[in-house]
């Protein structure tokens, strides 16, 4: 997948398949890991990016342009319509209500 294209942004606002954008965004930042330096620190198992040991301008826009990808696809992928509100709504609701039976319960269970 050419994560630079016009077509993969195009796909990204017309896709409505979750499992479809997130292999976007799997793809996105596999490049984003492939261009960006990084260093271990002696000692440890973790890498870390190094920006700062990038020279040239076209690959500092290519990360500026994947992460302004990468954003606006986690925003896409976490926008609702109204059914999944109301249905967040009826969860939440539900959740407050075990969570003041259970304090009711403990409270009692401590109390006697």
């Amino acid at each position: 997948m050419d994560v630079y294209s016009k077509e993969t942004f195009e796909l990204i606002q017309s896709e409505r398949d979750t499992a479809r954008k997130r292999h976007i965004l799997t793809a996105i930042e596999m490049e984003l890991k492939r261009i960006i330096p990084t260093t271990t620190i002696p000692g440890h198992h973790c890498t870390y990016p190094r920006l700062d040991k990038i020279q040239d301008r076209e690959t500092l826009d290519r990360i500026e342009y994947l992460l302004h990808t990468r954003s606006y696809l986690l925003n896409q992928m976490f926008l609702c319509n109204q059914a999944e509100k109301e249905r967040f709504k009826q969860i939440n609701e539900l959740l407050l209500g075990l969570t003041r039976q259970m304090y009711a319960h403990t409270a009692n269970a401590s109390s006697g």
